[in-house]
């Protein structure tokens, strides 16, 4: 009997075993697919109804999609061999030698892959279409039409290929280490905690609440150090998580014995329970990660969706700001001002950019203060001989305030006015790229010497209007936009400092409109909603897969368990009552634990603008219906799993 023919009749006798391994792999081809249709379509990425740069946001979740499929088939992988280990101790004793071992799982895998990419592509080119359909319309885009081409297909085979060929690399180098008796004994073999130890986790405890701790109270305070703060917390943590889980259950069952009347009425449980944490640390590691992921980072995406109208009005106080061009500004306002949509106010703020003589690439922007008076609505008034700094950003904390204020002191050329007569915070010019987050503010009367005696000083004008409907203006800023960047012309100062911020000159002088913001945060927050929302059913479905394999693969043990404690006198309703508790823990401390870590990084980024309540809403909600779908699914499985294990 050849190789080949062994591996057919192993496939035939374990039908369910491999029908399920290839439908995991199959599942991970289609859904590369369907990404891959968003990926490589050429209309998506030319569509002048999507905004500048939201076709590139389909990366972020297309690298967490990676992740998961790593996850995911590696572990499809492990739990299929695991499954056959039996059969391969078997076939050893036979005669066979580690080699016919390795190609006996290279001709399966290659069969299943094979099968996989074929059933996995079919099933990906007819969902593929309804994926981008919905997504289409989440962000109210109709121009774009569905495609679908070779690259989709190539992306999808290399890429299921790769993973799956180191999956089945690392098993091939692990076949080396097979010994009969141990893979003979590999079901009945009892996986222990060498390293059970109740003060390693509370140590681990304790530094997990530490640098929690350290990541909220110093993230912000020094922002050029953010980064590195950030990735050695979030590495800390990781590691604290992993020991603080691993230990979990001896650590529980330590504490509890301290108090002999609560331990001996729940011996079974927490004894059982014990046991259980230790076979499925690694799983509780990985759904907890994923909770921390997804809870943050839907809840931060989904905050930005539902919150893009109020971005767009703080952002932009007026409905559309521009640089004026050697375009004269009736012809622009002619082309804004339609009879549907007419312009409602008009304001002109003359700003000069003062350019140091030795590095043009460093620039201050200096306004008069009567000018900002009128464009703010409000009395801004500077003495002669002073001036005003004016910080355009939402800071709230007073230690960032005042070392914002410094930075800006330091970087001030000389212009023969010293005295800062005060700072102000706050949104009163529309975000724009020709205009830095911070300006100096001068009376009206040291603002025009500035002008008429420097000759480093070059004027420009801000043209500030307001529509009766911002939200139909769309068409408008699309028209004035083509105009401007057709009629743009830089000086060499400009130049340097738009090649210094590492821009196009078209984005240099981009308009700054109330519409353009809230498509981008509307389209933005709906694609990565939507496709990191998805994602993310797909991590659920993939660890209750894999939490229910670990379960009912130790069935059979735990019904003669079982069995010998009802011999003893356990009631069916004792052992159902010891079975929900089991699960209840299994199933509630990775979300719980979770969404606990999440909160603290949404209250690290997010704590600088207030501390809101409405910020946590978001994150709330999605913890919510994760909870709510997990309670769904432990009802199920407790049902299920305790029925199976009692039997008739």
């Amino acid at each position: 009997m050849t190789i080949k023919q062994i591996a057919i009749k192993i496939f035939k006798s374990n039908l369910k075993r491999y029908l399920f391994y290839f439908l995991c792999n199959s599942f991970a081809v289609m859904v590369f697919f369907m990404f891959s249709t968003l990926l490589f379509n050429e209309s998506l990425h030319r569509s002048k109804e999507i905004e500048e740069g939201i076709s590139e946001a389909v990366m972020i979740p297309t690298v967490a999609l990676l992740i998961f499929s790593i996850f995911f088939i590696s572990y499809a992988h492990s739990a299929f061999i695991k499954g056959r280990k039996k059969e391969f101790g078997l076939f050893m004793t036979l005669g066979m030698s580690t080699k016919d071992i390795r190609k006996i799982i290279l001709v399966e895998n290659s069969i299943i892959a094979g099968a996989s990419i074929c059933l996995g592509i079919i099933a990906g080119s007819l969902f593929s279409r309804f994926f981008f359909l919905i997504i289409m319309s989440l962000i109210g885009v109709k121009s774009v039409s569905f495609e679908l081409n070779l690259n989709s297909y190539l992306y999808s085979i290399g890429l299921f290929s790769l993973i799956f060929a180191i999956a089945v690399g690392g098993t091939m180098v692990v076949t080396s280490k097979f010994e009969i008796v141990k893979l003979l004994k590999e079901e009945r073999t009892s996986k222990k905690n060498k390293h059970a130890n109740p003060v390693m986790a509370a140590i681990a405890f304790i530094a997990l609440l530490s640098t929690l701790y350290i990541l909220f109270a110093n993230f912000g305070t020094v922002p050029e150090n953010d980064g590195q703060l950030l990735l050695f917390c979030t590495i800390s943590i990781m590691i604290t998580l992993y020991i603080m889980i691993s230990q979990l259950g001896s650590f529980c069952l330590n504490i509890i014995k301290r108090r002999p009347s609560g331990y001996y009425r729940h011996l079974l449980l927490l004894t059982n329970l014990d046991y259980k944490f230790k076979q499925v640390k690694k799983i509780i590691y990985l759904i907890t990660v994923m909770v921390i992921v997804t809870i943050f980072y839907i809840g931060f995406v989904l905050n930005i969706f539902l919150g893009a109208e109020k971005a767009a009005t703080d952002l932009h106080p007026y409905d559309i700001a521009f640089v004026q061009t050697e375009i004269p500004f009736e012809k622009l306002s002619a082309m804004m001002d339609t009879k549907g949509n007419p312009i409602t106010e008009h304001k002109t703020l003359e700003v000069s950019n003062y350019f140091d003589s030795a590095n043009y690439n460093y620039r201050t922007v200096f306004v008069a203060d009567d000018q900002l008076s009128a464009i703010a609505n409000k009395p801004i008034q500077v003495d002669k001989g002073s001036y005003l700094i004016l910080v355009q950003l939402n800071l709230q904390g007073k230690a960032e305030r005042k070392r914002m204020v410094a930075d800006i002191q330091q970087d001030l050329p000389n212009i023969g006015i010293h005295k800062l007569q005060s700072a102000m915070f706050g949104r009163l010019i529309n975000s724009l790229n020709y205009i830095d987050n911070s300006l100096i503010v001068l009376n009206s009367a040291d603002y025009q010497q500035l002008k008429n005696n420097s000759s480093e000083v070059q004027t420009a004008e801000i043209q500030l209007l307001n529509v009766k409907d911002w939200k139909n203006s769309k068409e408008a800023v699309m028209k004035l936009q083509e105009k401007l960047t057709a009629a743009n012309k830089v000086t060499p100062e400009f130049a340097n400092l738009i090649q210094r911020r590492l821009m196009t000159e078209q984005e240099f002088f981009q308009p700054g409109s109330k519409i353009g913001l809230y498509d981008y945060n509307k389209q933005g927050g709906g694609l990565v909603l939507y496709l990191v929302t998805f994602i993310s059913i797909l991590f659920f479905i993939a660890t209750v897969i894999i939490l229910l394999l670990r379960l009912f693969s130790e069935l059979e043990d735990e019904k003669k368990n079982y069995k010998k404690l009802y011999k003893i006198g356990i009631t069916e309703k004792e052992i159902r009552k010891i079975i929900a508790g089991e699960l209840k823990i299994l199933f509630f401390a990775a979300p719980l634990i979770g969404i606990g870590i999440s909160l603290v990084y949404t209250s690290t980024f997010f704590k600088e603008s207030g501390m809101n309540v409405e910020i946590y809403r978001s994150s709330l909600s999605i913890s919510s219906v994760y909870l709510l779908f997990q309670l769904i699914y432990y009802f199920i499985v407790k049902r299920k799993y305790a029925n199976q294990i009692i039997g008739d």
